[in-house]
C-alpha cells in the first residue's frame, strides 16, 4: 500500500504492538525491518524507496506460535498491506 513516512512509522509500531516483539534488524536506510525468533527471521516489512509502497513477507517459523502469525496477518489485512508467504494477500 502506498503510504508516507508517518504511515511507515505507525505500521512498524502497530506490528510491534500486536505481535509483542520489537524488530531486530533494519536495512535499506531503515526502509526494511525484520522480526526474528530462535529459528531466524519470520516477518519482513519493506517500504519502497521509489514510490513509498509498503509490503510484508510473513514466514511460517514464528516462535511455533500461531497467535503471532495470525496477529501479523490480521494487521496487514486490516490495514491493506499486501503480504506474501503465510496467508498471501496481494492488492
Amino acid at each position: 500500500m502506498k503510504k508516507g513516512l508517518s504511515d511507515w512509522t505507525w505500521t512498524i509500531s502497530g506490528l510491534t504492538h500486536v505481535i509483542g516483539a520489537e524488530f531486530v534488524c533494519s536495512s535499506k536506510e531503515g526502509r526494511s525491518v525484520a522480526w526474528a525468533d530462535d529459528d531466524g527471521y519470520w516477518l519482513w516489512l519493506e517500504m519502497s524507496e521509489e514510490d513509498g509502497w509498503i509490503s510484508a513477507t510473513i514466514g511460517d517459523t514464528a516462535f511455533g506460535n500461531s497467535k503471532v502469525l495470525y496477529a501479523a496477518i490480521g494487521y496487514c489485512q486490516l490495514h491493506n498491506i499486501p503480504h506474501q508467504g503465510v496467508g498471501d494477500h496481494h492488492e
